[in-house]
Formats: structure tokens, C-alpha cells, sequence
């Protein structure tokens, strides 16, 4: 056995939800990530929606611990800057300790609810979460294009979600490197067949490959 394999197979194995409104991304199992200060091997699971008993706050914003009916102690990540201490969201979650609560997403992915003892609160999201541990993230090298449709845009633009032939990637924006396009222009190319490359500079730059219809002429 590769000392690889030996040394995941001693790993701690958790269960993981990531909240989503996303409907087409399956379920990832031998993800491994750093919980707790140490290396876990983990099966994530993409919801959105999840009920269990609240045990507590993760360490991480926006993430937290819950003993589900089925799978167990379980990790739910919003992938969002939330659960702040004396907030509306973090005092309805401490009063559930021990009692079950549900966490749930609209259709957009804007909007986040809170239920415990029949009571309801409402956090309304900017922008929907990046689906991070659902999606891998995927390296471009100079001179070699990435092409497929393009399925998300976040962090203003840079980082871009691409299903390619191999599945869904994340590819984001090199350090010190400035925007190739705007974010405005990016998630006008949502849906569409796109080739990401690496431009001037590091520049992470964008193009759709579908031909716009043009417009016949008038008169």
C-alpha cells in the first residue's frame, strides 16, 4: 500500500454539508481538509436544506455543527461571512443547543432561514455562496485553454466556475494580477460555452465562444 493511501486511511472520517441552492452538483466523497487543527478525510453532501440537533459553532464564519438523524455529527458550511457573535442568526441557533434546527436556502441562494421551535429567522445573502468543497479547484498552465460552460462568478470576478469535460472547477485569478474583464461583463457570459485562459500578465481572461445572432438589416 502507497504511503498515501496508508495515511488516509488513518484519517478521521466526518460527514460535511454544504449548503446550496445548486441542484446539480453530486456528492464528493475523499475530499480531505483541515478540521480542527487536524487533517480529515470527508464525504460532503450538497443541500439546501438540513435539520438536525445544533451542537455548536465551528471556528470557521458561517459554519457549524449539528448531530444529524442519519449521518451523524455533522460539518454544514454556508460559505459565508455570517453566525457573528450577537447577531440575530447566532442567538437563535444558542437557544436551540441540543434541540433540532433547520438551516435552508431559497431558489436564488440570497436568502438563508433559521428554524427552531416553530420560530424563523431571516439572513438575506448579497450574492449566493461559492459552493467550495463541492467543486475542485483547477489549474490553468500558459498556453493551454480551459474550455466549457460557465457556471458561476464570484469574489467580484475573481473566480470563475467552469463545467468542463472532467466535471465543474474553480479557477481563480493569480495574486498581484489585475481583472482581464469586469465582473459585469463575466456574468453576462453565464450559461454560455466560454475558453479561460491566462493572459497578459497572469490575467485571468474570459471568452465566450458561442456566435451572438446578428441583426438583419432594416429597410
Amino acid at each position: 500500500m502507497a504511503e498515501k493511501e496508508y495515511q488516509a486511511e488513518k484519517m478521521k472520517h466526518i460527514n460535511t454539508v454544504v449548503l446550496t441552492h445548486r441542484r446539480d452538483l453530486p456528492k464528493r466523497e475523499g475530499v480531505i481538509a483541515h478540521v480542527n487543527n487536524e487533517s480529515v478525510m470527508q464525504t460532503v453532501y450538497p443541500g439546501q436544506s438540513v435539520t438536525g440537533d445544533f451542537l455548536r459553532l465551528d471556528d470557521r464564519p458561517g459554519s457549524l455543527w449539528m448531530k444529524h438523524p442519519k449521518l451523524g455529527e455533522l460539518l454544514v458550511h454556508t460559505n459565508k461571512n455570517i453566525f457573528k457573535p450577537g447577531d440575530e442568526l447566532v442567538n437563535a441557533l444558542q437557544q436551540s443547543k441540543g434541540h433540532p434546527v433547520t438551516l435552508s436556502l431559497d431558489k436564488t441562494g440570497t436568502k438563508l432561514f433559521v428554524v427552531q421551535n416553530g420560530l424563523e429567522v431571516k439572513q438575506d445573502l448579497k450574492t449566493p455562496a461559492l459552493p467550495m468543497g463541492l467543486v475542485q479547484s483547477g489549474l490553468i498552465n500558459y498556453g493551454v485553454d480551459v474550455t466549457g460552460e460557465l457556471k458561476g462568478v464570484y469574489n467580484k470576478g475573481a473566480t470563475l466556475e467552469i463545467q468542463t469535460k472532467d466535471g465543474p472547477f474553480f479557477y481563480g485569478q493569480l495574486p498581484g494580477t489585475d481583472l482581464a474583464q469586469s465582473e459585469v461583463s463575466a456574468r453576462k457570459m453565464i450559461g454560455k460555452k466560454v475558453e479561460l485562459s491566462y493572459g497578459h500578465r497572469g490575467a485571468l481572461t474570459l471568452r465566450s465562444l458561442e456566435v451572438e445572432p446578428q441583426l438583419g438589416k432594416v429597410g
